[in-house]
C-alpha cells in the first residue's frame, strides 16, 4: 500500500451531489487511485463511509469509533 505520508496527492476531485446526499472524493498517490463516498441520513441517523482504491492492497485500515453519545 502507498503510504500518503510518502505520495504527492495528484489528480484530486471532489464532488456533492445534494439530491442524493453524496460527497465523493477522488485522488491519486503514485499509482494507486482512490475514491471516497460519504453518504449521510438524518431521518435514519447515520452515516455510510465507502472507500475504494484500484489496487488489491491498495488500503489497509484500523477503525476505532467512540462517541459520547449512549
Amino acid at each position: 500500500m502507498t503510504d500518503h505520508r510518502e505520495g504527492e496527492v495528484t489528480h484530486y476531485q471532489r464532488e456533492l451531489v445534494l439530491s442524493d446526499a453524496i460527497n465523493r472524493t477522488t485522488y491519486q498517490v503514485g499509482d494507486v487511485r482512490y475514491e471516497r463516498e460519504v453518504f449521510a441520513s438524518h431521518p435514519d441517523d447515520l452515516i455510510i463511509i465507502h472507500v475504494k482504491s484500484d489496487k488489491e492492497d491498495g488500503i489497509d485500515v484500523s477503525l476505532n469509533l467512540s462517541s459520547v453519545h449512549p
